[in-house]
């Protein structure tokens, strides 16, 4: 998952704006020079919707506010293994179910092992450090042989039924 230095500026901006220490993208730009640190550009704060969505009336950019809604989903863990209907509750979290989802999902079906790899820790650790997503194709496998993830991937494969 891409970060980078773009995105830390505007996730500082962001943080001002929402604690009300600032009252403007460009207020907040300033105060962020103020302080030493490089403000993000409008292109980055453009970039970043999430971050900053614009109001439908004024047009101004304004602040999202911080997402603790929860989401559930199919995981597998190093922890507890296969983990249907897991309360996933950040929206950084579920991202990364979902990238990783797609890696597995992409593993099960043509055996390239490539996107599996191609997560870093950081990518696959989620609920605040305390779950492992698994990426070892052979305990996948494993898994998969024993039918425990027929379920998720018909879930995963044609879209959450509910």
């Amino acid at each position: 998952m891409a970060g980078g230095a773009g995105l830390r500026a505007a996730q500082r901006l962001a943080s001002l704006l929402r604690r009300g220490e600032v009252d403007s993208v460009a207020a907040g730009r300033r105060a962020l020079r103020a302080d030493g640190y490089s403000p993000p550009s409008y292109a980055t704060v453009r970039r970043h919707p999430e971050l900053f969505p614009r109001d439908e009336e004024t047009g101004r950019y304004s602040v999202s506010p911080i997402d603790y809604g929860e989401r559930v989903m199919d995981v597998v863990t190093i922890e507890r293994r296969v983990e249907r209907d897991a309360v996933v509750r950040s929206s950084s979290d579920a991202s990364k179910v979902g990238v990783w989802a797609n890696a597995l999902r992409n593993f099960l079906v043509t055996g390239d092992e490539s996107a599996l790899a191609a997560l870093s820790d950081r990518d696959v650790t989620i609920r605040s450090g305390r779950a492992r997503l698994e990426t070892d194709p052979g305990r996948l496998e494993q898994l998969a042989d024993a039918g425990e993830l027929d379920d998720f991937m018909r879930n995963y494969h044609a879209g959450r039924r509910r």
